[in-house]
């Protein structure tokens, strides 16, 4: 099974990966996703927004690929309702489901949208 996570920040991993310090939030993702990766027929991906990206960039880690995509801003209301960068990062990953944590941010509405129009759960 294909699981797509959105999430708001990078995991270390990642952050090694883009030669960043990682960042202080979200402890509680790294041991979830470490367990969920290393479950037989799981394939993870993480996307995050990443400022400084201008579409997005795939990171390869041990068990887990990354996906570093560009900021949408809550005032950007056309790439709320359809992000093209978005729909390509499920276009590479093709989950079978996403999850979205953190649903105050408008990256995490604009995937709604895309899964919504997509029939992804």
């Amino acid at each position: 099974m294909k699981i797509l996570w959105l999430v708001n920040v990078p995991l270390p991993e990642a952050s090694s990966l883009l030669k960043e310090a990682p960042s202080p939030y979200g402890g509680w993702l790294i041991n979830a996703s470490r367990d969920l990766a290393k479950q037989e027929g799981i394939e993870l991906s993480i996307a995050f927004p990443k400022h400084g990206v201008k579409n997005f960039i795939r990171l390869k880690g041990n068990k887990i690929n990354y996906y570093a995509f560009k900021p949408i801003k809550d005032k950007d209301k056309k790439l709320i309702e359809f992000n093209a960068i978005l729909n390509d990062i499920i276009n590479q990953v093709k989950p079978d489901i996403v999850h979205i944590y953190g649903t105050e941010f408008a990256h995490s509405h604009s995937m709604v949208n895309i899964c919504n129009q997509r029939n992804i759960e």
